[in-house]
């Protein structure tokens, strides 16, 4: 059973991917553009044309770029969900600018699995050393740069934070603000 599911992995000491989808589909959004672990089943999009999902090649980093197009046709309020090394590729200053100046009504969900550092890993389980010596990589706060467009900004760590955490995203993204949710989830 889905619900008897979501309240397990609610109360679980990480969020989960399966978990976080639920709970951008209690947003309601028009339109999903999901470039990640987003589980359809657990979101529910309800309408035709309202979820877009992984193209087969060549594309990380296309759902920012793609919920400007959708939005300019449809107006209605977008999630975009992506993983952490997509949100980078998918040179997120450019998308806000753009959204900004087209009072696009848009959220961006970071699943951040902390898959953009599996380089450091990569290379160390290879060569025995990091990509350059002395440099480490770590988690930062990726999505924090939409505050120099007035947007707003959460890091969410713990599964209690999630539904807060997307009301007050869609709250502000729907008062004129880009919203950027990080969230930090388990696994790879």
């Amino acid at each position: 059973d889905l619900k008897m599911d979501v309240e397990k992995l609610s109360s679980m000491s990480k969020v989960n991917p399966r978990y976080l989808s639920w709970e951008i589909g209690r947003l309601k959004p028009d339109t999903i553009y999901n470039e990640y672990v987003l589980n359809p089943v657990y979101a529910m999009p309800e309408n035709f044309a309202s979820y877009f999902a992984d193209l087969s090649s060549n594309h990380l980093g296309w759902t920012l770029g793609a919920s400007i197009g959708g939005a300019l046709i449809s107006g209605g309020y977008s999630v975009v969900t992506m993983g952490d090394g997509a949100f980078i590729l998918g040179v997120p200053e450019a998308f806000y600018d753009l959204a900004v100046s087209l009072s696009i009504p848009v959220t961006v969900v970071i699943y951040d699995n902390s898959g953009y550092l599996a380089v450091e890993e990569n290379v160390e389980a290879i060569t025995d050393r990091t990509p350059l010596e002395g440099v480490k990589y770590k988690r930062f706060r990726i999505g924090e740069t939409v505050k120099a467009f007035n947007g707003f900004y959460r890091l969410v760590e713990e599964p209690c934070e999630v539904p807060d955490a997307l009301r007050e995203a869609k709250r502000e993204t729907m008062m004129g603000k880009i919203s950027v949710v990080q969230v930090i989830t388990q696994g790879r």
